[in-house]
């Protein structure tokens, strides 16, 4: 048995040798960047901040809340009526005055933390391992994903090196954050529901794989809702699109009792979460100050009146600007003049939004003729159709979300497909113009 599960490992890297190398690339990468003790960033000290709190005091005590605020005993003293007038750096809400327990976030992620701190691990870089290896995991989730997708090795590794050396993820990959975790398990996420789709069309499918898998990606989920609510709407929205194209084919009666099932399992997972979130803010809050804090938050997510069509438009396209590095393009080329070049085919004041939709039909049009041109046989297009669906629900929903940066991470699966495949059409076309000397490419 030991020498077949060499074997197969020996097989797996072999055939996945080019990803292989690059992951161990990244991971030498971020180990290195973890090194420097005296480099910290918001998030990661929030987190250490929390961690030091539960490890010291126990998670009931502090609500299993964040206390982003100063690590000393004094600091829940400011949090009362009569101190709160005083409490400055990260306070919460503004309705209910300033409070100084962060309510609006799920801790999950925290809990690694405090139980390495609880072993008496408090040197940084050890403590930045846990990230490493979570980001090291979104990697391998998201080049199997998309290897799965386009039953393209090629592809898929073209992808998740895109994604591998973009900015938004080596930024993030060794922060003592939620976005570690919050992409390994969206990833995971992804990839077990068409590992779930394909066994279940294959032959020797049976009930109980089924059901392992549908309960792995259920309890994945759970942990996403407990990690970060950025994914919440987005994997939800996929989930229900996904079980529905799989049912399309199955008898009416029984798609929907199905579909009606698969709704309330995969809402039950966040809902569960969220629920565990209230029983939290009610018990530090009270219920007045819960309904008040909830409303303000869901006002500051974007859900007002004074956000008009434009800025919730450019919320929905931000992060796939972000995830493509078409931003930091314009960013990079702006001194160079060259954003002025929209000057000469549309109004100055022309907002960038009405923009796109003229470069997205003339960047479709050029990979159908690129497709035409390599004679590239396309995969499926449903999957990474449903995830760009997904994406926009989201940020129709939550708008505030999409103008985070760290939301763009949510767009890499379908921005990994489409640069991995466009990349390897590049590749097909270029190879059929050097075998036929040149030549083959006019007419076309």
């Amino acid at each position: 048995m030991l020498h077949l599960n060499i074997l197969t490992i020996k097989k797996i890297i072999t055939v996945n040798l080019l990803f292989v190398i690059f992951l161990g690339i990244i991971a030498i990468f971020l180990v290195i960047l973890a090194l420097p003790e005296n480099v910290m960033d918001l998030g990661s000290s929030q987190t250490l901040l929390a961690a030091r709190y539960f490890a010291r005091d126990g998670f009931l005590t502090h609500y299993f809340l964040q206390l982003p605020s100063g690590y000393g005993k004094i600091t829940q003293y400011f949090d009362e009526p009569e101190l709160q007038q005083h409490a400055l750096g990260t306070i919460n809400g503004f309705l209910i005055g300033k409070k100084l327990y962060y309510t609006h976030y799920p801790n999950f992620y925290i809990i690694p933390t405090v139980l390495m701190m609880k072993l008496g691990i408090e040197s940084l870089f050890l403590l930045r391992l846990l990230p490493i290896i979570l980001s090291l995991l979104s990697l391998i989730f998201l080049y199997v994903f998309i290897k799965l997708v386009s039953d393209n090795k090629y592809i898929a590794f073209i992808g998740a090196l895109y994604f591998g050396v973009s900015q938004v993820f080596l930024v993030s990959a060794k922060m003592l954050y939620f976005i570690p975790m919050e992409n390994m398990l969206r990833f995971l996420i992804l990839m077990l529901s068409v590992f779930a789709i394909n066994r279940i069309k294959s032959t020797d499918a049976s009930p109980r794989i089924i059901l392992r898998y549908i309960l792995s990606i259920w309890i994945a989920y759970f942990l996403l809702a407990l990690t970060s609510f950025n994914s919440t709407f987005f994997i939800f929205a996929y989930l229900v699109g996904l079980s529905a194209i799989f049912l399309y084919k199955l008898p009416f009666p029984h798609k929907i009792r199905i579909f009606s099932l698969l709704i309330i399992l995969w809402a039950s997972a966040p809902v569960l979460g969220f629920t565990l979130q209230i029983i939290q803010n009610v018990a530090y809050l009270g219920w007045h100050n819960f309904w008040l804090d909830l409303y303000g938050s869901f006002i500051a997510s974007g859900n007002s009146p004074d956000m008009g069509f434009i800025q919730r438009a450019e919320g929905l396209v931000r992060p796939f600007v972000t995830m493509t590095g078409l931003y930091n393009f314009y960013i990079l080329t702006a001194p160079l003049g060259v954003q002025k070049i929209k000057q000469y085919f549309f109004p100055s004041v022309t907002p960038m939004i009405y923009v796109l939709p003229f470069l997205t039909a003339l960047a479709i049009m050029a990979v159908i003729k690129l497709k035409k041109i390599s004679g590239y046989v396309l995969f499926p297009l449903s999957i990474p159709a449903l995830l760009i669906i997904a994406l926009l629900a989201q940020g129709l929903l939550v708008p505030v979300i999409n103008f985070q940066d760290n939301t763009s991470l949510s767009v890499a699966p379908v921005i990994g497909i489409m640069i991995g495949a466009v990349v390897w059409m590049l590749f097909l076309a270029f190879a059929k113009f050097r075998s036929v000397g040149g030549g083959g490419l006019i007419g076309y």
